[in-house]
């Protein structure tokens, strides 16, 4: 009898949470919440970061080797642009850089695929594509397309890939050699393509202007 008694005594005294406990939980859930969004946010930026870095890395040597050998790499005759014939990949490999830029760029889980060449307009305009793939035949997915955005921003500050020296390409390039690390776009400067053209599921191509805008 007396043991029924305590039982019914421990009960009395639970009076469950007040508001104001309540409202403390509440906010540290917040909190918590926001620091993973926030985390999520930081690692993201850091990827897409990383991505313009090894990007500009590709640039960097390309002007490396036109400084140590006069000419840009796959560009044999010395024309001052590179043609879809010439052999960037040969080129970079036997002038040992200390820090040669690697293909494809390989970001956590994601791979892009960098070629140099030139956009096959006249006057020709020598260029860098990324591709998804190493044929440039598909789209970049959702998650891929925000690394191009970023870059884009980067460098015209405006993810549009329709201005400036970074375009979209939503048609593949004529002519991709992965092998040789070299490509023929067909990208036309005097048809831009319609605003915010980099988008996933259209987009196959990434297509930087880094020696002359177009």
């Amino acid at each position: 009898m007396e043991r029924m008694q305590t039982i019914k005594n421990s009960f009395k005294n639970n009076k469950g949470f007040t508001l104001v406990e309540i409202g403390i939980v509440l906010v540290i859930i917040g909190i918590i919440l926001g620091a993973v969004l926030k985390g999520k946010d930081l690692i993201s930026g850091a990827r897409f970061k990383k991505f313009t870095q090894a990007t500009h890395l590709w640039t960097l040597s390309t002007y490396n080797y036109l400084d140590r050998f006069g000419r840009f790499p796959g560009d044999a005759t010395n024309t001052g642009i590179i043609p879809v014939a010439g052999n960037v990949k040969t080129d970079f490999t036997n002038a040992k850089f200390e820090e040669t830029p690697t293909n494809p760029i390989v970001i956590g889980s994601f791979s892009f695929y960098a070629l140099l060449g030139n956009d096959g307009q006249v006057p020709a305009r020598n260029v860098m594509v990324i591709c998804p793939d190493s044929a440039c035949a598909t789209t970049f997915d959702a998650e891929q397309i925000k690394f191009i955005q970023a870059f884009d921003t980067s460098i015209d500050g405006l993810a549009d890939g329709a201005t400036g020296i970074v375009r979209c390409q939503t048609a593949a390039p004529q002519t991709a050699t992965y092998a040789n690390w070299t490509v023929l776009t067909v990208t036309s400067p005097a048809a831009a393509p319609a605003a915010d053209a980099c988008a996933a599921a259209t987009t196959k191509a990434m297509v930087f202007y880094f020696d002359r805008a177009p």
